[in-house]
């Protein structure tokens, strides 16, 4: 496993310098080829295609050993890896405080396989890893990182209009 690992970290190194070039979408949609130098990128936010990250890397998720095969050290690499090419594409993330190794992988690993990006050459992105809903989020209830905002949150404020309020005849 350890060969296989090296190979996989030298894969998610080297996806650091496999970035596309930027696209210029004035020349390919009429509609921004006014749009000056200086704000070229909207049009690039605008009309980014969503894409896998397996697409967006080259790297399959298959790629990515199940748990159980690699010990807490090699899963420490592996977040770590996956967070600095993240980085190296201007995507950045938070990691809950306290989260182990283990938990980490898995979500990482997670969202590569099941989400997908509108990436932009420039400018940059957040990749939020909670759901926002503690009972399914990956993170788990001791982890999930919204679990302290919603403990302040008035949920009355978040109801809608009850049926006598609707003014609707059903």
């Amino acid at each position: 496993m350890q060969h296989y690992l090296a190979q996989l970290l030298a894969d998610l190194r080297a996806a650091h310098h496999n970035q596309p070039p930027p696209v210029d979408y004035r020349l390919l949609h009429s509609e921004y080829s006014h749009l000056p130098d200086e704000i070229a990128y909207v049009a690039e936010w605008e009309n980014a295609p969503e894409q896998s990250f397996e697409e967006l890397f080259g790297i399959p998720a298959s790629a990515f050993p199940p748990e159980e095969k690699l010990t807490g050290e090699q899963m420490a690499q592996l977040v770590e890896a996956i967070l600095e090419l993240w980085r190296a594409w201007r995507m950045g993330t938070y990691l809950p405080e306290g989260a182990p190794p283990r938990l980490c992988y898995r979500v990482l690993t997670d969202f590569w396989r099941n989400e997908k990006i509108d990436y932009s050459s420039t400018g940059s992105s957040t990749l939020y890893l909670c759901n926002n809903d503690i009972p399914t989020c990956l993170w788990g209830e001791q982890f999930c990182e919204c679990r302290d905002l919603v403990d302040d949150w008035d949920m009355d404020d978040f109801a809608g209009p009850s049926d006598e309020d609707s003014g609707l005849p059903f």
